[in-house]
């Protein structure tokens, strides 16, 4: 069938409902009604005689074809957007461009406030959209750099999938607990009695949690670990932690901001694990004026960040 009797606009459509797997989110993402964007999965699913989404208890989840329809709409959309954004030049200040940048909570408290003020300062119209990150991030990276404008995340986790990636900040974990604490002796962290109090498991990223981040020299002074009694995001750690006997191991910028009054931060007697936040983006986007302006912001934005703490 020729290009020219297709509506492209059904492509657009295609990569928003697969993506989402959610009709009233793609079509918030779209600015269209939910009711307009069930009529375009309809028109849709005539077009490829395939369900491409059927209902799963509460979720949408991709038929086979829908599955395989992903990646190649996702391509299309993005060799798309190269064409339009070669025949303009990015003018921060006239853009109504939209960013999508998936982080996890830590990164996204971190960063996001100055991010924003330097945004906003120069360019109004531009909207950034900070998303948490995909479950099979480690797993899928080229299907969600072409989703997302940028990843932030550790390298390793993406391994050597990522082609196009610069590093932005170091960070390393600390001992976080309430500041009366019976492990505080002193004002001394004593791991004796450490090891006997119960661990908030702290998780910021698929795969890691505070139990890892211990590392094996911790596991090795404290026994076989702590009896974990919650597990909550970083966020939510250091609210959690307050008036509480419980203690975690969180990055050290994190703590610093979020811990107040009532927490106290303590090194371990051991080399804590370290860690170095990277951006991660599309190499097809290298050249793309509107990336390279973000990826400058975000830039000074963690450095503005490391000399601050």
């Amino acid at each position: 069938m020729p290009l020219g009797s297709e509506d492209l606009n059904q492509l657009v459509a295609l990569g928003a409902l697969l993506e989402e797997r959610h009709v009233t989110r793609a079509g918030d993402r779209l600015g269209v009604s939910q009711s307009a964007m069930s009529g375009t999965l309809r028109r849709l699913r005539i077009r490829f005689e395939d369900p491409l989404l059927i209902r799963s208890g509460q979720v949408l989840v991709p038929t086979a074809l829908g599955e395989a329809l992903l990646p190649l709409a996702q391509q299309a959309l993005f060799a798309a957007e190269k064409v339009f954004a070669r025949v303009s030049d990015f003018e921060p200040s006239l853009s109504e461009r939209r960013f999508r940048i998936a982080l996890s909570d830590y990164a996204q408290l971190l960063l996001a406030p100055e991010l924003c003020r330097r945004v906003a300062s120069v360019a109004q119209g531009v909207r950034i959209d900070f998303e948490a990150l995909p479950a099979d991030i480690a797993h899928d990276t080229d299907r969600w750099l072409l989703q997302y404008d940028f990843v932030i995340l550790p390298r390793e986790f993406v391994r050597n999938r990522v082609k196009a990636t610069e590093a932005l900040f170091e960070d390393h974990f600390v001992c976080v607990l309430a500041d009366d604490s019976a492990a505080i002796v002193d004002g001394v962290l004593d791991i004796e009695v450490l090891s006997k109090l119960p661990l908030l498991n702290s998780v910021a990223y698929t795969g890691i949690d505070s139990t890892m981040a211990l590392g094996k020299a911790a596991r090795a002074a404290i026994g076989p670990g702590p009896r974990v009694a919650a597990t909550a995001s970083y966020a939510a750690a250091s609210y959690a932690l307050r008036g509480s006997t419980m203690w975690s191991a969180l990055p050290r910028k994190f703590a610093e901001l979020t811990s107040g009054s009532s927490l106290a931060i303590h090194e371990f007697p051991w080399a804590g694990p370290s860690f170095t936040e990277h951006l991660h983006w599309h190499p097809g986007r290298d050249e793309d004026n509107g990336t390279q302006w973000m990826r400058q912001n975000i830039r000074e934005s963690a450095s503005s960040l490391t000399s601050a703490l």
